[in-house]
């Protein structure tokens, strides 16, 4: 049971729009529509996935050498997850017309199929995985702190994709030295950590080991693009 009440829909889309600086009529209209169409989960996750890409460094339109504000990087995620039919219901324009269902890929048939491509596997270049969350308890050992993060809030997938599993549990190994820069998140209960790190298997945990790359808060990342602002007399986009 959530310790919280939900959100009316009008709620959430003053939450949402606040966040994402949009104060016009039709934004907020295209908002409201995608909560009503797509659901608050949906829209909730997207605003988190839309701060994650801000924190990184935003998108950037190439035509016009700048970056999209995070309204628009909202809605360009947004468009990506939707339906021609669900983006015409909610953005306007023509709307698709309805295909034969495909039978969705059951996650049952996973070990079947992974049973084939054990000897097509291609070669991965790169490799990140990105967490945001707040520890409520670290570890040190020598040079390292560990500390776990379990993710129980299913991402809003693409359509098709079989459901992954409800819970998710990382082991997140950060240099010390990395830590102390960031050590103060565990007094803050209104600012979250981001981390980028390197993700393994490792058999010995219960969980997917990630090894941190970088590390800071939310509110770090803030503070920096409002300095970097002030140094170069920018308006906030």
């Amino acid at each position: 049971m959530s310790e919280h009440p939900q959100p009316s829909i009008r709620q959430l889309v003053a939450q949402i729009a606040e966040a994402l600086g949009e104060t016009e009529s039709q934004p907020r209209d295209q908002i409201r529509r995608m909560i009503k169409i797509m659901g608050a989960d949906f829209a909730q996750e997207l605003l988190r996935e839309t701060e994650i890409v801000e924190a990184q460094g935003g998108l950037f339109l190439e035509r016009e050498n700048r970056r999209r504000t995070p309204g628009g990087v909202f809605f360009y995620l947004a468009r990506d997850r939707m339906t021609k039919q669900q983006r015409g219901k909610i953005f306007g324009g023509p709307q698709e017309h309805q295909k034969p269902a495909t039978p969705p890929l059951e996650a049952e048939a996973l070990p079947e199929v992974l049973q084939e491509l054990t000897k097509q596997y291609g070669k991965a270049s790169t490799v990140k995985i990105t967490l945001i969350g707040r520890p409520t308890q670290v570890v040190e050992r020598g040079d390292v702190v560990i500390f776990g993060l379990i993710s129980d809030k299913q991402p809003a997938l693409p359509k098709g994709l079989p459901a992954p599993p409800k819970e998710t549990k990382y082991v997140v190994l950060v240099a010390k030295k990395q830590w102390n820069k960031v050590a103060d998140i565990t007094k803050d209960a209104e600012d979250v950590l981001i981390l980028e790190g390197y993700p393994a298997y490792e058999p010995r945990h219960a969980g997917i080991t990630v090894y941190a790359l970088s590390v800071t808060t939310k509110k770090q990342q803030i503070a920096k693009r409002e300095a970097q602002r002030a140094a170069t007399g920018q308006q906030p986009s």
